[in-house]
């Protein structure tokens, strides 16, 4: 998807071009982890990914 330049596959180019951003950018404090859902929909991911971002920031709660 890299290489298909087609205005198709923008959003996703800019996308991965924000997480490789990310991870070989250092940051003053900012918590950063990118995830890729291969079994999930567009309308599945929200969802999932709002839980998994939540536990990501504040832990995994009480034990």
């Amino acid at each position: 998807m890299r290489t298909d330049t087609t205005a198709a596959t923008l959003h996703m180019r800019s996308v991965l071009a924000l997480q490789r951003y990310f991870e070989h950018t250092p940051h003053n404090g900012l918590k950063y982890r990118g995830k890729y859902y291969p079994n999930d929909s567009h309308m599945s991911v929200p969802l999932i990914g709002e839980y998994e971002a939540l536990r990501f920031l504040f832990g995994a709660g009480p034990k």
